[in-house]
């Protein structure tokens, strides 16, 4: 094929070359937008599944504040931060609670844990919604967003009315990192 080609641009108009090659350099173009494209979409399409460690959990308050939630949990709770989620495939979410002392271990079981075996979460695209299997809370959207090995999933309070919001926040911001 390429020596046909050849051969037409010997024997053709200096015109026709041009327009050829113009042809060529557009098509390359579309071919380039086209893979960006695909390759966005499929860094955008990025599963939760596996297992991560929460290393932040930042709350804006409705006055612009920030507060690390983590932070001030790991006071009374030194393990908090040490805890492994597992984001099951099934749409499960396991807590690994093995860095706690059974002191702590029986108490976040008794909260966390329990919340953690009544809900369910599933992904669409950049969409995380989790919800209860006893409707005891309202489901939730959550943007997810990856870089690297870290997960940020971001919750506005106001695209979820229904969801508690005692402290009248604006955002929370979570940052997992895959382990």
């Amino acid at each position: 094929m390429s020596l046909i080609i050849s051969k037409l641009l010997i024997l053709a108009p200096k015109s026709l070359i041009e327009l050829f090659m113009n042809i060529f350099r557009t098509a390359s173009r579309f071919v380039g937008v086209v893979a960006l494209l695909l390759i966005t979409d499929q860094v955008d399409a990025q599963s939760i599944v596996g297992r991560w460690k929460r290393i932040s959990n930042v709350v804006e308050k409705a006055d612009g504040s920030q507060q690390d939630l983590d932070q001030m949990m790991k006071k009374y709770s030194p393990c908090i931060t040490e805890l492994v989620y597992t984001f099951v495939p099934d749409g499960t979410l396991l807590t690994d609670l093995s860095a706690c002392d059974a002191d702590r271990r029986k108490a976040i079981e008794s909260t966390v844990v329990a919340a953690n075996k009544k809900s369910r979460w599933s992904q669409s695209g950049s969409k995380v919604t989790t919800t209860m299997t006893d409707n005891s809370i309202s489901a939730s959207v959550h943007i997810v967003r990856f870089s690297g090995n870290t997960m940020t999933w971001q919750f506005n309070f106001a695209d979820n009315p229904n969801v508690p919001n005692p402290t009248k926040a604006r955002t929370m911001t979570i940052v997992y990192q895959r382990i």
